[in-house]
């Protein structure tokens, strides 16, 4: 088939795009308004990269037809800056995501895959006792967006309703991993800061040592893509994702052991943290299991960092 990512030489992207190429054998288009070439690199050879912006229709659409799109994994979209630039988050997230939906459908395209996230449930503040939120449960965002992810949702079933429209989308909690920091509109968080330590930086003040944090690791939400991608006639629509969790203690322990400039600092109280989300349908309907753990996936993270 031919499948068709944007975003796709971004910080998860990348990832589906040698996932396809390896456990396929496709030639994934990928689609960015800058791509980084770099970033994809390894795969010049396996993928083709045109640079386009998905939300403009003639140019999405001369994608589609040039390329013989028969699967999208829809990963560009307008993130942090959201909440500063509300009319742009919702030209890019709600009308062009709108259009891709309507342009995949009229095209022939038999799967669209894309991204909602935990923001739909609203932020959270990490705790030692996290209450772990289901798909059953109704989503209340307070970030623009959240909101726009969940004007995404609406549109899609909608659509799947009235007229076949074929997607999945996966609700994603706080994903990491090498690059992550890199993407323009994302500052370094507590991943990246407590993984990427600098001599010239502060030391970082990480949330009480008890509280506990979700470690989802890029190349398995990568993974989860793909799953959902070949997931035939699943019984729901949306799907949280999740990774492992660990404690703040557990994880400074594990990446001073890694690195050891790691200076980590307890605070008292918890910090901003994207809803816990209970993953269980994910695992049942699509079979898919996290193959990294918090200690694999730090593992991973900092031997891709120093190499």
């Amino acid at each position: 088939m031919g499948v068709l990512i944007t975003g796709g030489t971004g910080f998860v992207g990348a990832e589906v795009a040698r996932i396809l190429i390896e456990a396929d054998g496709e030639h994934p288009v990928l689609m960015d308004l800058f791509p980084d070439r770099e970033a994809v690199a390894d795969l010049a050879e396996a993928v083709t990269i045109v640079r386009g912006d998905f939300a403009e229709p003639a140019e999405l659409m001369a994608v589609l037809s040039a390329h013989n799109i028969d699967a999208i994994v829809h990963l560009a979209y307008f993130t942090a800056a959201a909440d500063l630039f509300p009319s742009q988050a919702a030209r890019v997230n709600g009308l062009g995501t709108t259009r891709l939906f309507e342009l995949a459908h009229t095209t022939g395209v038999r799967r669209v895959v894309w991204p909602s996230s935990a923001a739909v449930y609203a932020t959270s503040v990490t705790s030692a006792t996290p209450v772990w939120h289901t798909e059953a449960e109704a989503p209340a965002p307070n970030t623009v967006y959240g909101a726009s992810k969940l004007f995404n949702e609406h549109v899609a079933e909608a659509m799947a309703t009235r007229i076949g429209f074929d997607h999945i989308g996966l609700r994603l909690c706080s994903v990491f991993g090498p690059r992550r920091a890199g993407r323009r509109d994302i500052p370094p968080d507590f991943y990246a800061r407590l993984l990427e330590p600098s001599d010239d930086a502060p030391g970082l003040v990480a949330p009480p040592p008890d509280h506990v944090l979700t470690w989802a690791y890029v190349k398995d939400a990568a993974r989860a893509f793909h799953a959902a991608l070949h997931a035939e006639q699943p019984p729901r629509r949306v799907y949280n994702f999740s990774g492992p969790t660990a404690t703040v203690r557990e994880a400074v322990d594990f990446a001073k052991s890694l690195d050891a400039r790691v200076d980590v600092s307890y605070g008292e109280t918890g910090t901003r943290h994207l809803a816990y989300l209970d993953a269980g349908n994910l695992r049942a309907d699509l079979g898919y299991e996290p193959r990294y753990t918090m200690q694999d996936a730090m593992t991973d993270y900092v031997g891709a960092r120093r190499a």
